[in-house]
């Protein structure tokens, strides 16, 4: 029997594609299609089925995500839970649903990070792979790490303080002059952050997803399954935002998963310095960020302690080429991608 693809209406189709989360990827959280399929800052999210014999047997998705390039809108979407059950998982059906996306795109640019069987059938479907996303870590406790690698606890513990006053010493508590900032941590995103993103988007030279405060507050604010938590920098003088940094904790380990600074160099650095030094004072073990892009922003990290770790995935990309003439999105370096870009 011969598989055919069907867009779906997001309301009528509902019960099909969280029947279909259920049975075959339970760890999908239902609270995902309205918050972003239905809801997305962007737009709604367009939604196909691969359908066998009238029966939902996979299904895959694009989110819009728009981003703004030397003063340009980009309309972009992002490729997103695509699966299909264990009896059709064969790469036809899989590029089925990804060809019908592409063929069906109002977007300028596609992409995704896909695992690696995922990423096979992308290539297929015309995607091109952009490189690979880091995962940089900067260790602040060594508590955890010894604890897990001593049996014995008073020693691990004597080590660990050893360990930590090693840590201060290497990197210092405070790398900048911190004292013309204070620290602010707003429980949403308000009108400063429009300003802070309508200065950086300016300045840019980046392929920059738009980081207005709309899409932050619905990113982060209004998930429905992870709680995120926001830190800021301001100007003591005029209270001007002059950076942020959006996280979670997972096991008393902090994840960045969104930074913006208003420049690349003394306010970048205020804003690793300040929130460094904040989750230290909180009693977290490490920090860890996953990026992919401008390889300037891995060496401020490297700068600041961060060490690259075995851990990446693929970023691919399709691209309309009357959106890229010169083909500027296939430079990875022009790229500035957090968690916060993808679904």
């Amino acid at each position: 029997m011969s598989y055919s693809v069907k867009k779906i209406e997001l309301e009528s189709g509902r019960e099909d594609i969280l029947g279909f989360w259920r049975e075959n990827f339970p760890t999908w959280p239902s609270k995902k299609y309205n918050w972003l399929y239905e809801q997305n800052v962007f737009g709604r999210a367009g939604c196909w089925t691969l359908l066998k014999d009238d029966r939902v047997v996979g299904s895959a998705a694009a989110f819009p995500r728009d981003f703004i390039f030397r003063g340009q809108r980009l309309r972009g979407g992002i490729t997103g839970d695509v699966g299909v059950d264990r009896r059709n998982r064969m790469m036809g059906p899989a590029l089925q649903l990804l060809r019908a996306i592409v063929a069906n795109s109002s977007f300028d640019l596609l992409y995704g990070l896909p695992n690696q069987h995922a990423e096979a059938i992308h290539l297929k479907a015309g995607f091109r792979v952009l490189g690979s996303t880091v995962r940089m870590v900067r260790v602040i406790r060594t508590d955890q790490y010894l604890a897990q690698r001593i049996r014995y606890a008073p020693a691990a513990r004597i080590l660990a303080a050893a360990g930590n006053v090693l840590l201060d010493v290497r990197h210092g508590r405070q790398r900048v002059d911190l004292s013309p900032y204070r620290i602010d941590l707003p429980l949403r995103f308000d009108d400063r952050f429009d300003a802070l993103w309508r200065r950086v988007a300016t300045a840019s030279t980046r392929i920059l997803g738009i980081r207005n405060r709309e899409f932050l507050n619905r990113r982060f604010v209004r998930c429905p399954y992870i709680d995120y938590h926001i830190f800021a920098v301001t100007k003591r003088s005029d209270h001007t935002v002059i950076g942020y940094i959006v996280y979670r904790v997972v096991d008393r380990v902090v994840h960045v998963s969104d930074c913006l600074a208003e420049d690349d160099d003394t306010h970048f650095d205020v804003l690793l310095s300040a929130f460094v030094n904040h989750v230290r004072m909180l009693g977290f073990h490490a920090v860890s960020v996953q990026y992919f892009g401008d390889a300037g922003v891995i060496e401020k990290l490297k700068g600041h302690g961060f060490v690259m770790r075995p851990d990446t995935r693929n970023v691919v990309l399709w691209a309309r080429s009357s959106a890229d003439p010169a083909g500027d999105l296939l430079d990875r370096n022009r790229w500035y991608f957090w968690e916060a870009d993808n679904d």
